[in-house]
């Protein structure tokens, strides 16, 4: 005899009740994997069926004053400035993406990897143009 939860079971008894506990897991489990899979939908059927519920328009520009501190979101760059003092060279940046790969860290569109992340933040910028104040796609 075993003690089970204050009942007193046979161990031929506890065997059958843990036998049975089993085929039931396997049975969800066979029923489970039967079920046809739904696949993923494609970008093109997720594209039509946004476009029949709402015409989406991208969102609209917003209007800063041309003396209002802003922040340049150029890679690299990062300084505040003001749009009346905005012109072709005044922003320095890196036009490519940063990579960070088996610690080696760079800029993709200059061509310069170093080992550690201090050399990185001074790697010096390859380009020059015009501050963008607005997030990079």
């Amino acid at each position: 005899m075993v003690d089970f939860q204050g009942a007193k079971l046979s161990l031929g008894h506890v065997v059958q009740l843990w036998v049975k506990a089993f085929r039931q897991s396997l049975l969800l489990l066979v029923q489970k994997s039967s079920q046809p899979k739904v696949p993923n939908p494609t970008p093109a059927v997720l594209a039509k069926s946004s476009a029949d519920v709402k015409e989406s328009s991208p969102p609209p520009k917003k209007i800063v004053d041309i003396n209002q501190p802003q922040t340049c979101k150029n890679n690299g760059c990062g300084k505040v400035f003001k749009e009346i003092e905005n012109h072709e060279s005044a922003c320095s940046y890196h036009p490519g993406p940063a990579v960070f790969h088996d610690r080696v860290r760079g800029w993709k569109c200059c061509d310069i990897y170093v080992k550690e992340f201090d050399e990185f933040m001074t790697i010096p910028p390859c380009k020059k143009g015009w501050h963008n104040a607005d997030p990079v796609p």
